[in-house]
Formats: C-alpha cells, sequence, structure tokens
C-alpha cells in the first residue's frame, strides 16, 4: 500500500505539470525503476517463508485487494506496477505449491499417531464436555491496516470453531489446508494438491483406524476402530463438497521395449556391427517410441468406496457380535436339511430334532444367548454410536443391524414350525416377533429425534 500511495501523489503532482493523457506512457517509464526496486528487494523475505498460512494470507491480499480492488479500478496506477504485483503473486504461488506438497508428506502422510491421538472415545467425550467460548467475529481486511490484513484468513470457514474440537489430527489439518488454499491458486493447482491431501488424509486416518482396534484394554476397540472412520470419512466428504473437486487425468509415459533392449546388450557380441538387431539400435529405437497411458484419479470415489466398505463392515460385524450363535445354528439346519432332501430318494430321513446341534434344549439355549447379547452387547454399541455418530446417521446405520436381527428370529422361527412339534417349540421359549420388535425399540433407535427450540 506503500507503493501505491506514492503512485497516487507522484500521479497528482505529474498531471499539475503535463497533458496526462498524451505523456502517460513517460510517467510509466519515470515509475518503472521504482516497481523494480520494490520487487527486488520483497522477493528474498516471502521467498523464505515456510508457514502456508501466511502464504495463503499474502496470496489473498495480492490477488484479491491489491489487483481486482485497487488496481484494476485505479487510473492511476501504471501498468508496470501491476506486473510486479502479479510477478510477485506467482512467486507467492509456486512458493506455497512447494510448502503444501511438503506440508502434506510431513504432516499428513508421515503424521506418527501418539497415545492421546488415538484414544477414542475419550478424545470425543472430552471435547464434547468441554465449553467452548462463542466464535469471535473476523477481522475485516482493510486498505489502511496491513498488519490486521495478514494476520486474518481467507473468507472461507467449513468448519464452525467448536465442531473442529476432538477431528483427528491430520483431518483437521487436511480441512484447514484445503480452506487456506481454495481462493489463492488457480483451479486445476487446487485439485491437483487437494486430491494429494484427500488421500493422503484417508491413508492417515485407515492407519489411526488399525491402531484403535489393536488397543487390548478396549473391549470395543474394533467397534471404535470402524466409527472412527465412519466418523471421519463422512466429516471428509461433507467438507470437500463444496470444493468441486474434479478427477485428475494423469498420463503415464512408459517405454515397454527399453528394459528388454538393455539386457539384451550384455549378450550382444560386437557393438559396432551395423544390424537391426544391434542393441544400441533397439535401445534408440525403443527411446524415440514411448507409450503414452492416461489414469484417473478421483478423490471423491475413492472416499465414498472406502465409506461404503467400512459402512458394511461395520454392519456385519455388530449384527455378527448379537446374532452369531443363531447364524450358525441356522447354517447348520439349513445344510442338513438340503442334505436330506437330496437323500430322500435314497434313504429314510432324519429328524431334525435329533440331531445334536438342533434338539430343543440347544435351540433354546442359542436363543436365550442371543436374547442376552440383545440386552448388554446391542445397548453398548448403540451407546459408541451416539457419541460418533449424528442421530441421522445412527438411524441409517441401525436400521440395518434391526433387520438382520429380526430376520434371523423370523427364520428360526419358521424352521420350528416346520419341523418341531407344538410341545417342542413352546419348549424352546422362542421370541413373538413383535415381542423382538418392542425389545429392539428399547435399545436401537428407529427414528430422528430432533430437539426443538424454545419458544
Amino acid at each position: 500500500m506503500f507503493m501505491v500511495g506514492i503512485y497516487d501523489d507522484e500521479y497528482e503532482i505529474y498531471c499539475d505539470y503535463f497533458d496526462k493523457e498524451k505523456e502517460m506512457a513517460d510517467f510509466s517509464e519515470l515509475l518503472d525503476p521504482f516497481t523494480q526496486s520494490m520487487y527486488d528487494y520483497v522477493r528474498p523475505v516471502y521467498i523464505h517463508i515456510t508457514d502456508y498460512e501466511l502464504l495463503c494470507n499474502l496470496a489473498h491480499i495480492i490477488r484479491n485487494e491489491l489487483l481486482e480492488e485497487v488496481i484494476s479500478h485505479s487510473t492511476k496506477i501504471c501498468l508496470s506496477l501491476k506486473q510486479v504485483f502479479q510477478r510477485m503473486l506467482q512467486d507467492i504461488q509456486e512458493r506455497l505449491i512447494y510448502i503444501i506438497q511438503t506440508y502434506i508428506r510431513d504432516e499428513i502422510s508421515l503424521h506418527n499417531p501418539t497415545q492421546n491421538d488415538i484414544n477414542y472415545p475419550d478424545v470425543l467425550i472430552s471435547a464434547q464436555t468441554i465449553v467452548t467460548p462463542p466464535p469471535t467475529p473476523p477481522l475485516t481486511s482493510s486498505t489502511d491496516n496491513t498488519t490486521s490484513t495478514l494476520t486474518s484468513s481467507p473468507p472461507l470457514i467449513l468448519l464452525p470453531p467448536n465442531k473442529s474440537k476432538g477431528l483427528y489430527p491430520t483431518l483437521e489439518k487436511t480441512l484447514t489446508c484445503l480452506s487456506k488454499l481454495y481462493l489463492v491458486v488457480d483451479t486445476k493447482i487446487f485439485e491437483g494438491l487437494a486430491q494429494e491431501a484427500v488421500l493422503s488424509c484417508m491413508q492417515s486416518l485407515i492407519q489411526a483406524s488399525s491402531l484403535i482396534a489393536n488397543n487390548k484394554s478396549n473391549p470395543l476397540s474394533l467397534v471404535d476402530s470402524q466409527l472412527f472412520l465412519i466418523k471421519y470419512f463422512i466429516t471428509l466428504r461433507e467438507q470437500i463438497t463444496p470444493f468441486d473437486i474434479n478427477f485428475v487425468i494423469e498420463k503415464i509415459v512408459d517405454f515397454p521395449q527399453l528394459k528388454h533392449a538393455l539386457q539384451s546388450l550384455y549378450n550382444y557380441g560386437s557393438l559396432f556391427k551395423f544390424s537391426t538387431n544391434n542393441p544400441i539400435y533397439n535401445i534408440l529405437s525403443s527411446a524415440t517410441n514411448p507409450r503414452v497411458t492416461s489414469t484417473s484419479i478421483d478423490a471423491k470415489k475413492d472416499l465414498e468406496k472406502e465409506l461404503k466398505g467400512v459402512i458394511e463392515t461395520f454392519i456385519i460385524s455388530t449384527s455378527n457380535k448379537i446374532i452369531d450363535p443363531l447364524v450358525a445354528l441356522l447354517t447348520k439346519i439349513s445344510v442338513f436339511t438340503n442334505q436330506q432332501q437330496q437323500a430322500a430318494a435314497t434313504q429314510p430321513t432324519a429328524l431334525l430334532s435329533s440331531q445334536p446341534f438342533a434338539t430343543v434344549e440347544r435351540i433354546k439355549e442359542v436363543v436365550e444367548q442371543v436374547h442376552s447379547r440383545i440386552e448388554t452387547d446391542l445397548p453398548q454399541v448403540v451407546e459408541r454410536m451416539k457419541i460418533y455418530l449424528t442421530p441421522s446417521t445412527l438411524a441409517l446405520l441401525s436400521k440395518p443391524i434391526r433387520t438382520n436381527i429380526i430376520d434371523s428370529f423370523d427364520q428360526i422361527n419358521q424352521y420350528s414350525k416346520k419341523y418341531y412339534t407344538d410341545d417342542q417349540i413352546k419348549a424352546m421359549s422362542l421370541m413373538p416377533m413383535e415381542t423382538l420388535r418392542v425389545l429392539l425399540d428399547k435399545h436401537v433407535p428407529t427414528q430422528i429425534i430432533i430437539n426443538q427450540p424454545n419458544k
């Protein structure tokens, strides 16, 4: 802004003595050395900055405030000053790309989680109990206050301050990095860096999930690891949506015949014999005929795929945790009945109730075991889900778990009606389906509860 003020003053003085319409070129030439001197003096300062946030703020000031708001709307500023600011912006952006790539590698890809980082769900519980102060209004940039402008961020805030508490470090760094970078670089450059950041963040979350699952002191470590991924994959997906990241096409140059030509170099007699079989000729021919292939990388699709996979795994593992004994029993019954149907034409069929795995006492034992798990294990999982997930997400994931439990009990009821007498069914103490639904309603939420604001 100091140089802009000098140009304004010099322009006023110049107009007092010369014809501003005819001799503006002379005015530009007069001040060209000053702009070059400013560039030579300032460039060593920002070219050694290693803080990407400061570089983003500098690029934001030059791009959105100086070039777009001040210089482009002023007739007093000559072309040379605009070109110098554009050169400075390009230098800062180049420096920023390098710093961001280094930051993604060191702080996200190579992040080494501490014990506190993976202490879930205590991290989320602690974050929920901390009372956060109301967010401070963002500083407004002003052309008269450069200091406040440098310390303020570009006007793009993804997560409110109270929502960022409890985020895994690499996820918070990724979202902060992308929000700062979004408004200060070109779209194509941002897409490439965003692809790299999002994929690195996903890998770091998967790594952290594995460490959480290996916590032997936590009986629900597997559940925590899966909910950890579901929560943060959903958060990452929601936060990158406004960026509108498109897939990136990468062209790979391959020399498929070069390796074979180099290997034949050691098995050839005279290298100076002119022939199409000469390895030197083959090497030169291979180097001049590369094969170009294209691959597409879409971080959003990869994220959706990973999220879908971990959700399906969570639903299956949670359902099996509750109904695994019943599923094993149903599998044995299904195999036995199929074998009996195939052998019915050649030999007498055996009664299902006479099989050791399908006696009335055994079925009763399995049903009671599953009933006990519904009363004890299922509420623990649901409480964990409430810590990690929003009510809407919790309801969506609970629905297929309920369905799996109900379907298993429905199958054992169908088998009992087909292969057992009424007295045997009564001795099994099978749970009526309506009673089962009431029991599940007690422990598994099926509806989204929305708190109405106080009027």
